[in-house]
């Protein structure tokens, strides 16, 4: 049987007009015994401590909904004995503003910090897992993103400004990948003002919808170890001239689409590129390629 836990905190800070009361958190016994999980919070104070621990036991999780459009919240201090961070834990939180994620964490809910109003992100070492929607339509500006985090491919990316990780941050200007990773998820940045992409080492694959609608996006240089771009992959964005990387074996429904596209070199090696898509689905449909290019597309098959 869960047993429920009552925190006792109280905390009394001019800056809010609420001071946090015993009742604001309610708390159930983790899986394992050994820690505790937040379930509820019903308080209305500005700034927001979760308690390190309860009866002796430490809190180690924030359930899903927990924080969920509390309006009222400006900031929240996470200790660092939380390790996850369940779905849509503070979605909709739009006046929290900003987050320092603890050492110790180690997951990240759907839509956690969706819609909220955090302008910075740095995640810990210690992180493995960042679901979809986890950071999406934030007022993130820029992200460095290293190689411990780990996304869920996304591969349909259907309800792109939900499902993207970043998806909908219309601050977001630039994001940089340190280390290697072998794929970008779908809708990751899609419907953003991303001006600037640093791509990661050894990535293979470019999911569905990973940067549609990026139109501040105008030039990138993909590595040359890039198999596959995915359906709608760069469909409107700013791009007018793509280098295709040596190793392009295929490309998918509309990738190009309804971009500024003028201009798509390919590389002497490339004799051959793979087209998956459905018919009237072309991966450069509604761009205005020049007649080289079109004639050089010919000849590797699109």
């Amino acid at each position: 049987m869960k047993k429920n836990f009552i925190v006792g905190v109280f905390i009394l800070c001019a800056c809010n007009l609420f001071a946090q009361r015993a009742s604001d958190f309610r708390m159930d016994l983790s899986s394992d015994g050994r820690g505790v999980i937040i379930t509820r919070y019903s308080g209305r104070g500005t700034h927001v401590v979760i308690p390190r621990e309860s009866e002796g036991l430490p809190v180690v999780e924030i359930g899903r909904n927990v924080f969920k459009n509390t309006k009222a919240m400006v900031s929240v201090d996470i200790p660092e004995t939380v390790r996850v961070i369940g779905e849509s834990a503070f979605e909709g939180c739009q006046n929290l503003a900003s987050i320092v994620l603890p050492e110790n964490i180690i997951s990240i809910g759907k839509d956690a910090f969706r819609g909220t109003g955090i302008q910075e992100l740095v995640f810990p070492a210690s992180l493995r897992n960042v679901n979809e929607g986890a950071f999406s339509q934030t007022q993130i500006r820029t992200v460095t993103i290293p190689d411990n985090v780990i996304f869920p491919s996304n591969a349909r990316a259907m309800n792109i400004d939900n499902g993207g990780v970043f998806a909908g941050c219309r601050q977001l200007t630039e994001a940089v990948f340190t280390g290697t990773r072998t794929f970008i998820p779908g809708g990751m940045f899609a419907n953003t003002n991303l001006s600037n992409i640093i791509f990661p080492t050894g990535l293979e694959i470019i999911e569905s919808n990973a940067f549609l609608g990026c139109g501040n996006l105008r030039e990138i240089n993909l590595p040359d170890t890039v198999k596959i771009l995915g359906d709608w992959s760069f469909s409107r964005s700013g791009i007018t001239t793509i280098n295709l990387p040596r190793d392009i074996v295929e490309i998918r429904t509309g990738c190009f689409g309804y971009s500024n596209l003028t201009t798509v070199n390919i590389p002497e090696n490339v004799t051959r590129i793979n087209f998956v898509g459905y018919n009237l689905g072309s991966p450069f449909v509604s761009t205005n390629l020049s007649r080289i290019s079109r004639s050089r597309l010919e000849d590797v098959g699109l």
